[in-house]
Parts: C-alpha cells; sequence; structure tokens
C-alpha cells in the first residue's frame, strides 16, 4: 500500500533532524534519503498528471468549494450590521518558536502576517491575479531582508552555526522564488506551498536553527558576567 503523505512528510523530517544535528549518520539513513528522493519525484509526478487532467476544471472546483464554504459559514454565524467578515489566520507562531530577540521575533510575526494575508488571496477565487504576486512579492522581500539581517548578526557575533543557518535560508529563498516562477501558471500552488512552507519548515527553522542561535547568544552574555 501506498505510504500516506502526513507520514512521508513526518519521516523526512526525522531524516533531516538527523543531519540538522550532525547526528551520527550510517550508510542506512543515506539509503532512506535516496528513498524518500524517489518517492517525492513519484508524488511530483503524480502531481503532474493529475494537474494535466484537471487543467482549468480544477479552479472551477476550487471556486465552487469557496462559495460553499463561505455560503456555509454565513450561515453559522450571521454577522451584525457593520461588522466585518473576515477569514482565520492560518499560519501561527506557537510559544515554543519565541527566539526572545525583539528584533527578529518582531521579522517573524511580520512574515507569519504577511503569510496569512497571501494565504486569503490565494484562495480567494475573485481575488485579482495582480494582488495575489503583490502579496508574494512583499513576503519574499521582507523574507529575504530579514534572513540578511539574521546573517549580519551572525557574522558580527562570530556565530559557529553560520554556515548552516545560511544553508537553509538559500533553501527556503529558492523555494519561494521558485513559488513565484510558477505562481502566475499555477496560482493553486500558493497555499499548498504556504503550508509546508509556513505551516512547517519555517516553524521547524524558528524553534531549532533560530534556537540554537538565541541559545548560543544567551550562552555568550553569560560568559561576560
Amino acid at each position: 500500500a501506498a505510504m500516506p503523505l502526513t507520514q512521508f512528510v513526518d519521516d523526512l523530517d526525522g531524516l533531516l533532524e538527523k543531519f540538522h544535528n550532525d547526528d551520527c549518520v550510517d550508510a542506512n539513513t543515506f539509503l532512506n534519503v535516496r528513498l524518500a528522493v524517489t518517492r517525492m519525484n513519484e508524488i511530483r509526478q503524480q502531481l503532474s498528471i493529475a494537474q494535466e487532467k484537471l487543467g482549468s476544471v480544477l479552479s472551477l472546483a476550487e471556486a465552487q468549494l469557496v462559495s460553499n464554504m463561505n455560503r456555509d459559514d454565513a450561515q453559522s454565524r450571521l454577522p451584525a450590521e457593520g461588522e466585518a467578515v473576515t477569514v482565520d489566520d492560518r499560519f501561527e507562531i506557537h510559544d515554543h518558536c519565541y527566539a526572545g530577540i525583539d528584533d527578529i521575533d518582531d521579522d517573524h510575526y511580520t512574515m507569519i502576517r504577511l503569510a496569512n494575508d497571501l494565504h486569503r488571496l490565494a484562495c480567494d477565487a475573485n481575488a485579482p491575479i495582480e494582488a495575489i504576486d503583490n502579496s508574494l512579492r512583499e513576503l519574499i522581500a521582507v523574507t529575504a531582508a530579514h534572513f540578511e539581517k539574521e546573517e549580519q548578526l551572525m557574522t558580527r557575533l562570530c556565530y559557529t552555526k553560520l554556515d548552516q543557518h545560511k544553508a537553509v535560508h538559500q533553501r527556503m529563498k529558492a523555494y519561494m522564488a521558485e513559488l513565484q516562477s510558477r505562481s502566475v501558471d499555477t496560482p493553486l500552488l500558493i497555499p499548498i506551498r504556504l503550508e509546508k512552507l509556513f505551516g512547517s519548515w519555517f516553524v521547524w527553522h524558528m524553534q531549532l536553527d533560530d534556537g540554537d542561535f538565541a541559545k548560543f547568544l544567551l550562552n555568550k552574555s553569560r560568559q561576560k558576567q
């Protein structure tokens, strides 16, 4: 039987964590990575085939789904006169993701807010393509500026895991750039990619990578006392 996608993602996170933490990596681990890459390629192929088959029908189905969801929401709670109807945020920063560095935490909040704004636009069948594109561009620009700020701070403080942290930033920027290049032709990719990026990857990055930097700063401060 085919492995459920959620199980595959969980297993992949476990493999990535091994490399991230510099754990002892044996031949079996590398074999599992190769199998994961093969599985990912299969998923991409299957998604490509599904997208080709569905074509414009997928957009129509999504529009109908959003319309039904909006109708159901309206029926479940009618707003008071003059009250604005808002869509709940899709992404959030959990307590365990605070870096404890005000400037960095503020940037994280801004990025999550922009990701939620983009997610709402991308899920709105009536949203103009230009608005979606501008929102995506703003998110990418803010993210790139934040990464540059972090890296400059880490360089100045001689952070021991700077290269490793930079590598994660590069992968995330490449992921977003690839999304931007395909967003006009396939806007349905945006909510899917945002789920991976800000629902999982970015949370993991804040918790582990930025958390490591916060610990480094704390130890550095203690050494000066």
